[in-house]
């Protein structure tokens, strides 16, 4: 009887997450829609960024970059591509953190999330892979400094 009752919880919690998890993203959707409709151009960004900030237990690093390039301005993409990558729940992996590097507009913004594309880079990794990254910042103080970050690695 236990079993049974803990194998029921079990499948409830799965169906119950499942549902929950599209039901979150209608939300987004439905966030990000109410958000079109601001008057001008920075407060449709600022309210679409709430939307991420609101939903970012649950958004993927994917779909959070893709939200980012629809944005007005090119300072609030940015800063939305930083949150993408410092602030979700779901930490970005090394080639995610590179796709959205390479999308930023900024120099500064990119190189500051070059840096942590480096941090994600595993220990396995070839010591080329670091430099590679390293050679890709755009402020020339950023490249030295990453390259001796590799050096050392």
């Amino acid at each position: 009887m236990v079993r049974l009752l803990i194998l029921m919880s079990g499948v409830f919690l799965l169906f119950n997450g499942k549902a929950w998890s599209q039901a979150t993203q209608a939300q987004l959707q439905s966030c990000l829609v109410k958000a079109g409709a601001g008057l001008d151009p920075a407060e449709r960004d600022d309210a679409k960024f709430g939307c991420i900030q609101k939903f970012s237990e649950s958004i993927s690093v994917e779909r959070c970059a893709s939200i980012a390039s629809k944005m007005e301005y090119t300072t609030t993409e940015d800063e939305i591509r930083k949150f993408c990558i410092f602030s979700l729940k779901a930490n970005p992996t090394f080639s995610q953190c590179m796709n959205v590097a390479k999308a930023t507009e900024y120099s500064e913004n990119g190189d500051e999330i070059r840096w942590q594309c480096l941090r994600l880079i595993s220990p396995g990794n070839s010591m080329k892979e670091c430099l590679k990254v390293s050679k890709d910042m755009v402020m020339p103080y950023n490249k030295r400094r990453a390259a001796d970050f590799c050096v050392s690695y």
